[in-house]
């Protein structure tokens, strides 16, 4: 497991990366890391990822220096433990919605101690080496980043219960889905919306924990960074395809 990102993330840099939502050739993080992403996020949640294409996915991100998220459907034992397994340097967990949400993602993903996560050395994420017990564990558990989405009014109710544990590392605004729950679907330029993400800030600095959100693109990004947030997710690889696709033809036919 890299420690780049979390590292990163505590020194109170802004890191930058991207969602995969369907394509898994083991390209894709290659050039993602050779452009200065500092991060995918595999999304096995609105994406069409298996376990095998993401565990493809993670090892070529390992591989190249990229870290390799990889985000959950749903907090379950089966969904994050095959991902962490696979070599993933973090969750990231959609609709936390209260404490509870976070303390099972916490669970699942931390070795006793601190959670129940079941061990296993010697495949992925341990580079297919085994190494000392103890250690490891001991490191895992520090190193491994978790990643809540706060993206629904009953999450905003509940923000103080879901920060102060001190379990999350980031609180990542989900922005569509956060105006949706708001009664505006698309909407993030309402007095509601605009509320809500002070608020969000305010309790992450509060907590010490650190926020992130998606960006549609690059504009969009830059406001999430005036603003305070620090771990950006901008785009993913379909839409930046199709955008670079539709300014080509657009060139070309006007020619």
């Amino acid at each position: 497991m890299s420690t780049k990102l979390k590292n990163a993330l505590t020194d109170g840099q802004v890191v930058i990366g991207t969602f995969l939502f369907e394509l898994a050739k083991p390209a894709v993080p290659r050039i993602l890391a050779s452009t200065g992403f500092d991060f995918i996020v595999i999304d096995t949640e609105h994406g069409t990822h298996t376990i095998e294409s993401a565990a493809a996915l993670i090892a070529s991100a390992r591989a190249c220096g990229i870290a390799p998220l990889a985000r959950v459907p749903k907090i379950t034992r089966t969904n994050v433990l095959r991902l962490l397994e696979a070599g993933a340097d973090g969750i990231v967990a959609p609709m936390i919605r209260d404490h509870k949400d976070v303390d099972e993602l916490y669970r699942l993903a931390k070795y006793p101690p601190e959670g129940e996560r079941g061990t296993c050395l010697g495949n992925a994420h341990t580079d297919y080496r085994t190494p000392d017990p103890a250690s490891y564990l001991r490191d895992a558990n520090e190193n491994v980043l978790l990643v809540g989405q706060i993206e629904t009014k009953q999450a905003l109710e509940n923000l103080d219960d879901i920060l102060s544990p001190g379990r999350l590392d980031v609180a990542f605004v989900g922005p569509l889905d956060l105006s949706v729950s708001l009664g505006t679907p698309g909407n993030q330029n309402t007095k509601q919306f605009d509320a809500a993400i002070e608020l969000i800030l305010d309790r992450c600095r509060a907590y010490s924990v650190v926020p992130g959100a998606f960006a549609a693109d690059a504009d969009a990004g830059k406001r999430w960074i005036e603003r305070g947030f620090r771990m950006i997710a901008c785009s993913g690889e379909l839409f930046m395809l199709a955008e670079k696709a539709r300014q080509i033809i657009k060139e070309l036919r006007r020619r």
